[in-house]
């Protein structure tokens, strides 16, 4: 039987310092959020936008996310 894997939501900490992008796909540190704009339409209020619709969206079928999981947005 395979394991569930972990589902990261925008803004999810990964590791210590490390923390989930979901518009990049990557691990990142907190400056990314920052420092990095995608788009001349990404400022600001997109991080939280994104973290809103994964959590609506909910964890796929095969993964997990734990109730407590760190996220800087929260």
């Amino acid at each position: 039987m395979q394991e569930n894997k972990r589902y990261y939501f925008h803004g999810d900490i990964v590791e210590s310092g490390k923390y989930f992008c979901a518009r990049c796909d990557l691990t990142v540190p907190i400056s990314h959020y920052y420092e990095f704009i995608h788009s001349n339409r990404d400022v600001g209020d997109e991080d939280i936008k994104r973290f809103v619709s994964m959590k609506k969206a909910g964890v796929p079928a095969g993964y997990f996310r734990p109730e407590n999981a760190e996220n800087y947005i929260e």
